[in-house]
């Protein structure tokens, strides 16, 4: 046997069980439509310990050196680089964070909400402009609603409040942002990246 057909003798191989490893992945009930919501949070999400062999990488995923996204105590101020695990982390752990005060700058989206409610929020890019989505907060005002697109800075006191998604008008809570002061925001990025 030629030593360049022994190579692709071994590529095939290697070829066939990265295919094998694969599929031996993908779920048994076969494929059930694109993720969405909660389903698509639970995927991205991965609780298992990440090691890559050096210390201080390790200690950088651990995030063990930095400061954590939602401080302990004062105010939650997410910026474009906190704004996505910010969401997430107040998000999953809405009742640990009821009552702190939270300053959030971010784009108008009305999406059809009662009176005295709107959106503030980014879009939120995985890898490219094709699976972007809007992310943001509920805001209650007892003032003039914004107009959409209006680029703010919400400062206010979180609360859980029950939320109808005008889409599929599934009603679940959410933490949301008790105004009491809303601003022309500084400039901000639009989109923001996960984690």
């Amino acid at each position: 046997m030629k030593r360049s057909d022994s190579v692709k003798y071994i590529l095939i191989v290697i070829g066939a069980l990265a295919l094998i490893a694969l599929l031996q992945r993908i779920p048994h009930e076969g494929y059930q439509g694109p993720l969405t919501g909660n389903d698509l949070l639970k995927t991205i999400k991965r609780d298992r310990q990440a090691t890559v062999g050096n210390e201080g990488v390790d200690k950088l995923i651990k995030n063990d050196e930095y400061e954590p996204v939602v401080p302990p105590t004062g105010i939650i101020a997410l910026s474009d680089r906190t704004f996505s695990l910010g969401y997430d982390e107040i998000y999953d752990h809405r009742e640990k964070y009821s009552g702190r005060e939270i300053s959030v700058s971010g784009y108008v989206d009305k999406d059809n909400l009662p009176q005295g409610q709107f959106l503030v929020g980014r879009d939120l890019v995985w890898c490219c402009q094709n699976d972007m989505y809007f992310i943001g907060f509920l805001v209650l005002t007892d003032g003039k609603i914004p107009d959409a697109n209006a680029e703010l800075r919400v400062t206010g006191f979180l609360e859980p409040v029950s939320y109808a998604d005008p889409k599929t008008k599934e009603t679940f809570l959410v933490p949301a942002i008790r105004a009491k002061k809303i601003e022309s925001a500084p400039k901000f990025s639009h989109q923001v990246s996960p984690g």
